[in-house]
């Protein structure tokens, strides 16, 4: 009757309850625990840590592959760590080297630039920054002032007392400028004994300050010195946008020839140029004689 209808509807109910069981037994085992274990069987292992041996229970089987699976998350982690740490130190290193060819870059190109018995700049460097400091005039409108200087008598003075003592001299002439100048002006050796110093933002009236300051301080220096013709600096100075001159190269041009008016007017003189061109001269000043006072000789 119906007690046995229903005994046997859970059977039937009980026996499908198994089925699935195994059936979905069956699936896990062929779709997760067969390939989790394949894969467990060539994970890495991280460093220090034993290979899990897979036996047992299949519930000690599901947690030792969780153990492989933290196991080799771990070592993902570490090992993009040391990554990481190798690229900082690779960047680090590459800046480290990047600043020393920098210096290094800076320290050829300052010894490629300067004269090495005055420790001034040279021609080439003349020639590289000239136009440059020309065009921030004419940018900025503000003025600029060239004053070349000669030694008076150098030549005799060098054939009289040999090398080594117009090398000295010529020492002290660069460190005198040297330190006439402020940082953003610059002290050049034109050639031999001539000199020239670019003055931004500077005037003809101030340049002839600097310029006489500087041949005065020589004067001192001179008065010292045991020698058959005195020793002295001739100056020329030349200026924008007091002289017309459309680039660098004229405005050098003009104080030049200021300087050789200044030596056929006797030496001893600075001269300064006008805009009607070189071939006239506006001003000649004629340093007064000061008392000698403390000049360090150069070594």
């Amino acid at each position: 009757g119906l007690v046995a209808l229903l005994v046997f509807f859970g059977a039937f109910v009980g026996a499908v309850a198994v089925g699935a069981f195994f059936a979905l037994r069956h699936w896990f085992e062929r779709h997760v625990a067969d390939p989790l274990r394949s894969f467990g069987s060539v994970a890495p292992i991280a460093e220090g840590a034993e290979a899990p041996v897979i036996s047992g229970g299949r519930m000690m089987e599901t947690a030792r592959l969780a153990q492989i699976l933290r196991d080799f998350v771990s070592t993902l982690a570490e090992t993009d760590a040391r990554a990481r740490k190798a690229k900082e130190e690779t960047i680090r290193e590459f800046r480290d080297r990047e600043a020393g060819f920098d210096r290094q870059l800076r320290r050829i190109r300052d010894q490629a630039t300067t004269d090495p018995l005055t420790k001034l700049r040279n021609r080439g460097y003349l020639d590289e920054m000239l136009p440059t400091v020309f065009a921030a005039h004419r940018t900025g409108g503000t003025p600029l002032a060239a004053v070349m200087l000669d030694l008076d008598n150098f030549k005799s003075y060098n054939d009289l007392h040999g090398h080594q003592a117009g090398d000295a001299l010529l020492r002290f002439v660069g460190a005198l400028l040297r330190g006439s100048i402020r940082p953003t002006d610059h002290a050049i050796r034109y050639g031999g004994d001539e000199f020239l110093l670019l003055l931004p933002e500077t005037s003809a009236e101030q340049a002839s300050i600097i310029a006489g300051r500087v041949v005065k301080l020589f004067g001192q220096y001179s008065s010292c010195l045991q020698q058959e013709h005195r020793l002295s600096i001739s100056a020329g100075i030349a200026s924008v946008p007091d002289d017309a001159c459309s680039d660098g190269l004229e405005l050098v041009a003009r104080a030049d020839h200021a300087l050789y008016a200044a030596k056929y007017r006797g030496k001893n003189t600075i001269v300064t140029s006008d805009e009607s061109g070189p071939s006239r001269t506006s001003r000649c000043i004629v340093p007064e004689v000061v008392p000698v006072v403390d000049v360090q000789m150069p070594g």
